[in-house]
């Protein structure tokens, strides 16, 4: 009887080491379809928590895929139904484009010396640790005159005491009643007089319409930077310097909310035909025109080669290069 007791103990014992060692130590004296088979029935409640979590991540899965597949189908319905809307819009729209040309929207606006309003953007507005991004979307008097999209107008911004600065492609100046720090729901542009007319106007903005492109995709004659300097206002723009021949200018001026009377810094007599060019080709986008204020008195101006590439190549040129600018010459 003493040696059955025993027996039964060291049994006990070596089950209960198994237990601990998750039956390691016997499912090493098997097989592997017998260490299997005891995994699987023979001790299957040392499997039953963590099925039920697999079942628990795979249900839960299974709801988010269904979740993300119900908003997929709810978006492509809702792009469907505006596509429906917005087609005979669209096309309506682009008849109107047809008769009228971009700039003449602009031209409008400005002289009706009308204020460019915009809505914040909830929808399309983001932030993140490091970065916080506000999109206003045009409202009312929306500019039209693009550079290389089709609409809205393409444009630059800067700042002023606290002021959102713009400038449009076609020469609109503006200034946000609103200090920077602290826009709301809503953002007024007022306009500035200024005499950039005198440099670059409708004159060279239906231009765009006389060259093989889809003159839809944007106007190659325009502005193409704004930079301000304590209180020194830069803009650069395609220059008609003689009968359809262009180079990159820059202006400057004396920053003022009523009316900024701008002279030519730098521009140069040497330019690209629109025809009579070696390269037989050419390209008012790839005009350059960013603006740099290095300090009171350079500043720097990128050129473009308006696909005069020999002219790159070429150091006595002024296309294709940085150019540096004595501001006090």
């Amino acid at each position: 009887m003493k040696v059955l007791n025993s027996l039964f103990l060291l049994l006990f014992i070596f089950l209960l080491l198994n237990f601990f060692y998750d039956f390691q130590i016997l499912r090493n004296l098997l097989n592997k379809n017998q260490q299997q088979l005891i995994t699987k029935y023979v001790f299957p409640q040392k499997n039953i928590d963590e099925l039920e979590k697999e079942i628990e991540t795979i249900q839960k899965e299974s709801n988010l895929f269904k979740g993300q597949k119900r908003l997929l189908e709810r978006a492509f319905q809702d792009m469907l139904e505006d596509i429906e809307y917005l087609q005979p819009i669209e096309e309506i729209f682009e008849k109107l484009l047809s008769q009228v040309d971009p700039y003449e929207f602009d031209m409008h606006i400005k002289s009706k010396n009308s204020d460019l309003e915009y809505m914040y953007n909830s929808s399309h507005s983001f932030s993140s640790n490091i970065l916080d991004v506000d999109i206003y979307n045009p409202e009312k008097n929306i500019l039209m005159y693009g550079i290389a999209n089709q609409f809205p107008a393409s444009g630059y911004i800067d700042k002023h005491n606290n002021k959102l600065i713009l400038l449009s492609a076609s020469g609109i100046l503006a200034y946000s009643t609103t200090p920077i720090n602290k826009l709301n729901k809503e953002l007024i542009l007022k306009q500035i007089n200024t005499n950039i007319h005198d440099f670059i106007n409708e004159d060279q903005f239906k231009k765009s319409r006389q060259h093989g492109f889809d003159w839809l995709e944007g106007g190659w004659y325009s502005t193409k930077d704004i930079q301000i300097y304590e209180d020194d206002i830069y803009v650069s723009y395609t220059r008609e310097v003689t009968s359809n021949c262009w180079n990159t200018s820059l202006l400057e001026g004396k920053m003022s909310y009523d009316f900024i009377d701008f002279d030519i810094l730098f521009t140069s007599d040497e330019c690209v035909h629109v025809d009579k060019n070696i390269d037989k080709e050419f390209n008012a986008h790839q005009s350059g025109g960013r603006i740099t204020n290095l300090n009171k008195d350079t500043v720097l101006l990128s050129t473009g080669d308006f696909r005069s590439r020999y002219r790159v190549q070429n150091k006595n040129s002024i296309f294709g290069k940085v150019i540096k600018i004595n501001k006090k010459q």
